[in-house]
């Protein structure tokens, strides 16, 4: 039996000591060709300036109960890397592109700014990306977002609102002294189709951009914002809530032209129409979100409260006149509600409009 060869294995501390100080040593040790730079900033000034623009496709939905809205669109970004420089002779092409995720993420191996969108609501969808590299090293990135969005919304004038609703890109971990973001009217585009959402109106599509703080690290960092300008269509209020209350409101003041003796009829007119104002309400704020401040509807709906709580006490006034034996007075009241009731209500819902307009 021949005798093998002696093993000459280091003991087990020696071993992991070994694998420490070679990790420990492996970024200083390497060649400059060997050092990856795809987690690296572009060689130059610094903040590196990033080109930010978005191209809106759709705006799928907007939810006012959560404070959401749902868009469809590009987001384009440019910037410059001169490590990425190539000659297009020798490389056989004008620019090089890579197109699709896995040409995107495998074959190309250099920096480029990832921004997440801050206020989404869970995960955005992010679906075709392209990126196209020109000789001088000018990289033109275009990545297809689809999500939801999470904006607060000012209901105040409800339903006949406008709203700004926002979406917000950031770099991820790069802050403004490395990386910086600009925009320009020209960042931002609609195609010539029309983009529509039930219910509203696209007024402007603006970008912009603006500093914030980390909270954490106390550092800023550069954030895009997409603003779109929305205007409320209000038919939909108008005609089925609105007008139908109105009526209500004006087919009960007909108690003031039926007999003063008939308390229980006038009581059972006017309490009728309460009730259904009341089912009213509850159609007309169950799309709403539980805010804590009043808002144009409500106004409206309150004034068409007074009106018919006024009616009611009116139908005892009334009674009350007739058992007095005063007839007269109690015809002259019914004679003067037949037209201040009306007037009252317009009245009102016009003070409680510029209220909600102008205070």
């Amino acid at each position: 039996m021949k005798q093998g060869t002696k093993s000459c294995a280091l003991p087990l501390w020696a071993r992991v000591l070994l694998t420490m100080l070679l990790m420990a040593a492996g970024p200083w040790s390497a060649t400059a060709d060997e050092i990856p730079y795809a987690s690296n900033l572009p060689p130059g000034a610094r903040p590196v300036e990033v080109k930010a623009g978005f191209v809106l496709t759709d705006i799928n939905a907007i939810d006012e109960q959560h404070e959401t809205f749902e868009i469809k669109g590009i987001l384009y970004l440019q910037w410059h890397d001169q490590r990425q420089a190539f000659d297009s002779v020798a490389a056989g092409v004008g620019e090089k592109l890579y197109q699709g995720t896995y040409q995107y993420l495998e074959a190309y191996n250099g920096w480029w700014p990832q921004l997440v969108l801050d206020n989404a609501v869970g995960m955005p969808q992010l679906q075709g990306v392209a990126l196209r590299v020109a000789p001088d090293g000018t990289m033109r990135f275009w990545q297809e977002v689809s999500a939801v969005v999470k904006s607060r919304m000012n209901l105040r004038q409800y339903p006949f609102d406008q709203q700004e609703l926002q979406a917000i890109f950031a770099p991820l971990v790069f802050h403004t002294n490395e990386v910086k973001l600009v925009t320009g009217p020209d960042m931002v585009d609609v195609p010539d189709h029309s983009v529509r959402v039930s219910g509203w109106e696209l007024l402007n599509v603006r970008v912009n951009v603006r500093t914030d703080v980390d909270r954490k690290t106390a550092r800023e960092y550069s954030e895009f914002i997409l603003t779109l300008e929305m205007n409320r269509l209000p038919a939909s209020t108008i005609w089925f809530i609105m007008v139908p209350m109105t009526m209500i409101v004006m087919l009960s003041t007909v108690v003031f032209w039926m007999d003063r003796e008939s308390l229980g009829n006038r009581m059972d007119i006017s309490f009728i129409g309460l009730l259904t104002i009341v089912a009213y309400q509850a159609l007309a704020v169950q799309g709403l979100p539980q805010i804590s401040y009043f808002i144009l509807i409500d106004g409206f709906i309150y004034t068409a409260y007074l009106t018919m709580a006024v009616t009611i006490v009116s139908n005892v006034v009334v009674d009350r006149l007739n058992r007095r034996g005063a007839s007269a007075t109690a015809d002259r009241f019914d004679q003067t509600a037949r037209w201040a009731f009306p007037a009252g209500f317009f009245v009102l819902n016009l003070i409680s409009a510029l209220y909600f307009y102008y205070l």
